[in-house]
């Protein structure tokens, strides 16, 4: 197997595991240990851990080491800011050129994050409605646009898993008015009303957000 593809398969495990609380955010990764663990090269963590780093998962520190991100209110602000900001952009694009099966796939993914409330499940939430997020990117069929919301949403998916649903977990009813809003962008898509959708957007994100800087 080639070196940098395993170096993509580590860090898509630590990456899985810091989104699932394997690694807690401000926790210290010892490229020594995690190779061990995972039984590849050190070499192999290292590069793993830049490849985390580009993602701004993970910082390093001259002398100190590689942590988990953590986040000040400034700076979970700024975040969200930049995700409706480029989801904006990416949502004009998409209602343009959305179809049925689209469409579909979004519906889907709602459905998804409503059984996984249901099943008193909040991550198995979380991930489906982040993934709403990215598939929107990626219907607006702007490459650049896609991967920068992307990597902001994987960003966010660290700060609602280890801190939100940590430190101020939505109750189950606040999870089942999330979905109705959902249900309402989704609406507002497939009529094509721009406005209308950005609005919800905007204001499904500003949520989100006010919720979570509260808890920092």
């Amino acid at each position: 197997m080639p070196h940098s593809t395993l170096a993509e398969n580590v860090a898509a495990a630590l990456r899985e595991s810091i989104f699932n609380g394997g690694h807690i955010i401000g926790e210290r990764l010892i490229e020594l240990t995690l190779a061990h663990e995972m039984n590849v090269s050190q070499n192999t963590v290292r590069d793993a851990l830049r490849i985390l780093e580009q993602e701004g998962l993970v910082v390093k520190w001259a002398r100190r080491g590689v942590y988990v991100r953590t986040y000040t209110a400034d700076e979970a602000a700024e975040l969200y800011t930049l995700w409706a900001t480029l989801e904006e952009l990416a949502l004009n694009w998409a209602i343009g050129v959305i179809n049925n099966d689209d469409l579909d796939e979004l519906r889907d993914l709602i459905d998804e994050a409503r059984s996984q409330t249901e099943a008193r499940n909040p991550l198995g939430a979380i991930e489906s409605l982040l993934t709403f997020h990215e598939t929107i990117g990626r219907i607006a069929g702007k490459a650049q646009t896609a991967a920068l919301l992307n990597s902001v949403l994987n960003q966010v998916r660290l700060l609602e898993n280890s801190v939100r649903q940590v430190r101020a977990p939505r109750t189950f009813q606040q999870r089942r008015t999330q979905m109705a809003d959902y249900e309402t962008l989704l609406n507002a898509i497939e009529t094509r009303d721009e406005n209308q959708a950005r609005e919800i957007l905007v204001n499904i994100i500003s949520a989100d957000c006010n919720a979570l800087l509260n808890t920092l």
